[in-house]
């Protein structure tokens, strides 16, 4: 069976869930020049969860093309002696 369709599925229950006991509460979001009223408070923790993930776009892509690099560069002389030895290897 598809597990990861399953538990997509399941998530999506309990966020539709989550929202429908939630529409009532609402809050005012004060950002310093402008205020928006009355904002349900799925929205706003919607909002910071999209924010979030985009925070993390540049570390997960940073940190890939390291690792890529990493397993692209061929062995030197000190990986294989480890005393600096050129060993001939075929």
């Amino acid at each position: 069976m598809p597990w990861k369709f399953i538990f997509f599925l399941f998530m999506l229950v309990i966020t539709t869930v989550f929202i429908g006991f939630n529409l009532e509460n609402r809050c005012d979001i004060s950002l310093i020049f402008y205020t928006w009223k009355d904002v349900p408070i799925f929205v706003s923790l919607l909002f910071g969860y999209v924010v979030g993930a985009v925070t993390v776009l540049p570390v997960f892509f940073a940190t890939r093309k390291k690792s890529l690099k990493k397993d692209i560069k061929k062995p030197g002389p000190k990986q294989y002696g480890g005393q600096g030895h050129d060993y001939n290897i075929n």
